[in-house]
């Protein structure tokens, strides 16, 4: 509803009401909405009104009049200026009932589905827990090294990261006075260190515009940090957002680490993924397996496999594991990490997953499928792969309630009825939530088909035909202000809907994009629940 009276820069006494998942707190001035961030359910603020929109406004704090007993004072000295930590100044066991809190809104709003979620599998002590750092650099009057601050490419700095390991943290400080003395430094970009936590060993990864010469800064740092046992060049000369370059050369001892998880050992080199919370990951895949019960009579494939981290797990128990990856350097590595633990009941397959998938089954019977895809899920192609292999049980791997919802929509409509949901907190203070779903397949023989004409449903053929231009204006006519297709499309996929592929969203993980504002971003959630595209969340 428009607010006529309500002004910028008004002050005005609210109640918070709910918070979203990006820790905004919702208020109401009559039947108004107003965001305020860092507000929490139940606090009463002296608010300022920073816009006024027509259905909505954003306000910031100006003084707590009633606090939440959820609420912290922030660890962190930068918390609020940091893009990092959203939930920085929320109480633990409280973040644990948010991220459920998103998890169940995403499976009722976007998959349309009614399933128990069980409580978050959280951390006994949730701080330390990152093994891997990326540190930008800038040069204005000085250098600074940080973070960037939220939807920003400023850059704030910082003397301790409370999510970092004490190992990690050290080197950055150390090294940030170690350049300030180095002209050779103001062509470094980022500084990357990954931290193996049970054999303490340190990967050091300078990425830089153009080769430089560190000879005496790596000799200084590697003599002052014995666990460091590996300095690497990452040559990158684009001017894009990508991060990390496709050149690299070794600069000392070798060129990657190693880590363990539950007994396990795996390589890490500079761009192989590898979870970011490795006390988590151990629950994580303990959790999967658990959940589908995998047996020594059990045919496995891990899906879209990377250096086979889960595959391995599974491997444990099962009869045979396939791990099924397209890039081929993570296939090494997977296949040096199974003779590395003398697993023999894996095997490591390159290829494309429909037409690897495909001649396994003329071999096999595949019995359970896993898969972690990345933020975007998984593609209708990828799921008709999964389905086209007649798995008993799919284990389908999270890091997006929104996709994982929306895709196990999918599989429900191909008889795939979803038995167990597992979240599991592994970024601690952030709004992040890892989630573990079975699904199981039904019995199809004690299913009949049923008709309904299209009459009697609740999609028009406008409605299904809505197009980017028509949000456009709809945005332009009711909020007075342009939005890009761009910012369309990340708003589509977060909360569940298929974009086009040809608008400009990144594929690269490592490439940083323009991010939509929350201002324009309930600006688009308007226009598509108004298309009947999407219900109120």
């Amino acid at each position: 509803m428009y607010n006529t009276s309500m002004k910028k820069n008004e002050e005005l006494l609210l109640e918070c009401i709910d918070v979203t998942y990006d820790a905004f707190g919702v208020c109401k001035e009559g039947s108004f909405t107003v965001y305020v961030k860092d507000l929490l359910i139940g606090e009463v603020a002296l608010v300022k009104i920073l816009s006024v929109k027509k259905n909505h406004a954003f306000g910031k704090v100006l003084e707590l009049k009633q606090a939440s007993e959820y609420r912290i004072v922030p660890l962190c000295s930068v918390n609020g200026k940091c893009g990092g930590c959203q939930y920085g100044h929320i109480r633990y066991e409280y973040q644990l009932i948010l991220k459920k809190k998103r998890v169940q809104d995403c499976f009722r709003t976007i998959g349309k589905m009614d399933v128990e979620v069980k409580d978050v599998i959280g951390m006994e002590e949730p701080y330390k827990y990152r093994n891997k750092v990326q540190v930008p650099l800038q040069y204005e009057d000085e250098l600074r090294m940080g973070f960037y601050r939220n939807h920003s490419n400023d850059i704030v700095s910082f003397d301790y990261c409370m999510v970092q390991s004490d190992l990690s943290n050290a080197i950055i400080q150390y090294l940030k006075e170690l350049l300030k003395g180095c002209k050779e430094s103001k062509k470094i970009k980022h500084i990357l260190i990954k931290h193996g936590f049970t054999t303490n060993e340190i990967m050091l990864v300078f990425i830089v515009k153009e080769e430089i010469h560190l000879k005496e800064i790596v000799e200084d740092v590697t003599r002052k940090f014995k666990e460091i046992k590996s300095v690497i060049l990452n040559i990158n000369s684009r001017k894009d957002n990508v991060i990390m370059g496709e050149e690299e050369k070794l600069l000392w001892n070798q060129d990657y680490i190693i880590d363990e998880l539950d007994g396990l050992k795996f390589k890490i080199s500079s761009k192989s993924f590898y979870q970011i919370n490795p006390i988590q990951t151990v629950k994580l895949y303990r959790q999967a397996i658990k959940q589908c019960n995998v047996s020594d009579a059990d045919i496995c494939v891990d899906l879209y496999c990377g250096t086979g981290t889960i595959g391995m797990f599974l491997a444990l128990k099962a009869k045979y594991v396939y791990g099924i990856e397209i890039v081929e350097d993570a296939v090494k590595d997977a296949k040096y990490n199974a003779k590395m633990n003398g697993i023999e009941n894996i095997e490591f397959l390159c290829g494309d997953a429909g037409v690897v998938s495909k001649e396994l089954l003329k071999k096999d019977k595949i019995d359970i499928v896993v898969v972690d895809p990345p933020r975007k899920g998984l593609s209708k192609e990828a799921i008709d792969t999964v389905v086209a292999m007649k798995p008993k049980k799919v284990v389908y791997v999270s890091c997006d309630p929104s996709t994982l919802a929306r895709d196990c929509k999918v599989f429900e409509e191909l008889n795939y009825k979803v038995e167990d949901v597992q979240p599991v907190d592994m970024f601690p203070f952030t709004s992040h939530v890892e989630t573990i779903v079975l699904l199981s397949k039904l019995d199809s023989k004690k299913y009949i088909s049923v008709e309904l004409p299209m009459d009697d449903m609740d999609l028009t053929s406008a409605e299904s035909k809505v197009t980017y231009k028509q949000i456009q204006n709809y945005v332009l006519e009711k909020f007075g202000f342009k939005v890009s297709t761009l910012y369309i499309a990340q708003v589509k996929k977060k909360h569940g809907l298929e974009a086009r592929e040809h608008y400009n969203i990144s594929k690269n993980d490592n490439r940083r994009v323009p991010q939509c504002s929350i201002e324009k971003e309930e600006a688009i959630l308007n226009a598509l629940r108004n298309f009947n595209m999407l219900f109120l969340i």
